[in-house]
C-alpha cells in the first residue's frame, strides 16, 4: 500500500512504529501500524501522546488555519513530544 496514493493534498495520517531492543543493544523495528495504539496507560504516555498529537495537529493545520493573531500560542518547539515528528510529504 502506498502513502497517500492519490497525493491528496491537507491530510495526514499518525504510524505507530513498534521497536525491540535485543541484549547487544541492536534495535529492531518489529512492526508499523497505520491505527497505532495512542492509550495513557500511565502519566509518563499521557504527556508523550499529548505533545506527540498536539505537534502533530500543529504541523499538519496550523499552516492552513493560522492560531487567532495576538493569541499567546507556544510555539511547536515549546510543547513537550510536540516536536518529535518528521514530515514525510513537503
Amino acid at each position: 500500500r502506498k502513502i497517500n496514493p492519490n497525493r491528496e493534498r491537507n491530510t495526514f495520517e499518525v504510524f505507530g512504529l513498534d521497536f525491540l531492543l535485543d541484549e547487544e543493544m541492536n534495535v529492531w523495528l518489529i512492526e508499523v501500524n497505520t491505527n497505532p495504539y495512542i492509550g495513557c496507560s500511565s502519566s509518563l504516555l499521557k504527556s508523550v501522546f499529548t505533545g506527540m498529537l498536539e505537534g502533530c495537529a500543529r504541523m499538519c493545520l496550523d499552516p492552513n488555519f493560522p492560531p487567532p493573531q495576538g493569541e499567546n500560542w507556544p510555539s511547536v518547539e515549546d510543547i513537550e513530544g510536540g516536536d518529535l515528528w518528521d514530515k514525510v510529504f513537503p
